[in-house]
């Protein structure tokens, strides 16, 4: 999987990318959660599971203003194991990260990310 950064007013977060079928339907199973600092983005998707999770998760919705920048649409704190989050508020991509990491990097509905690819 390709990696891109995003970055906000506060905080940095380096996201693994599945944009397919299967990386996007694998996701995070029967992965660690990511670091500080980490996460994963599922492109071109509407909800997301944490069912078989070690632990719980922050899920941030995201809708993508052109290929430089994204806005966070909606943010769901603390998802534990076993629960369902649907994207609403025209989202088209979701950020999975580790419980705590939306307080860390001060997100909240509205902000904008800027998308940077690793050269």
């Amino acid at each position: 999987m390709r990696e891109i950064s995003l970055e906000g007013s506060d905080a940095l977060v380096t996201a693994s990318v599945a944009d397919s079928f299967l990386t996007r339907g694998r996701g995070l199973l029967g992965r660690a959660l990511p670091g500080p600092g980490h996460g994963l983005l599922l492109r071109r998707c509407s909800s997301v599971h944490t069912c078989f999770m070690p632990g719980p998760l922050d899920v941030v919705g995201l809708r993508r203003l052109d290929d430089a920048e994204m806005e966070v649409t909606w943010l769901s704190r603390d998802v534990p194991p076993w629960r369902l989050r649907f994207a609403r508020n025209h989202t088209q991509d979701i950020l999975e990260l580790r419980a705590g990491e939306i307080a860390r990097m001060g997100l909240a509905a509205g902000d904008r990310l800027r998308v940077v690819t690793p050269s």
